[in-house]
């Protein structure tokens, strides 16, 4: 929908120069836009412990490495 609306905004823009149309097709598409991310915070959030945890664990297993463990 984001997609939609700058597309549109860019030919409303053509269309009329220095219109408030223009600045408020974009100020809906920024506002699409970021609900958008929004919603996906919670997988990024889910990505991001992972990562963390991935990290921790490989740093614990290169720690008893080098303590002499298997």
């Amino acid at each position: 929908m984001a997609w939609l609306v700058m597309a549109l905004s860019v030919v409303v823009g053509t269309m009329r120069e220095n219109s408030f149309g223009v600045v408020g097709l974009m100020a809906f598409e920024i506002l699409v836009k970021g609900w958008n991310d929004f919603r996906n915070f919670s997988l990024k959030v889910d990505m991001c412990r992972f990562a963390y945890t991935t990290h921790e664990k490989t740093l614990i297993k290169l720690q008893t490495y080098v303590h002499g463990f298997p």
